[in-house]
């Protein structure tokens, strides 16, 4: 889950197991966490810095594809 507010979008997916990446935007960024659920498993300033995270799961599903004879492009 992608969100910035910890009572809509980070509790809610990590009272589901989810993994959760929080967007420090709007008044959502002033919101404190009241426990471990309301932590999320990364916190960004910007939208702009979600590619980087997203980056070595690319990289493995482009080695998967070539293991299995597939082009990636």
């Amino acid at each position: 889950m992608i969100g910035d507010r910890l009572d809509n979008d980070i509790r809610p997916a990590r009272l589901q197991g989810w993994k959760t990446i929080r967007v420090l935007q709007g008044f959502a960024k002033f919101q404190s966490p009241r426990d471990e659920f309301d932590e999320a498993g990364a916190n960004l300033a910007q939208l702009m810095e979600l590619l980087p995270l997203f980056l070595p799961a690319i990289a493995e599903l482009a080695v998967v594809d070539e293991g299995r004879g597939r082009s990636s492009t």
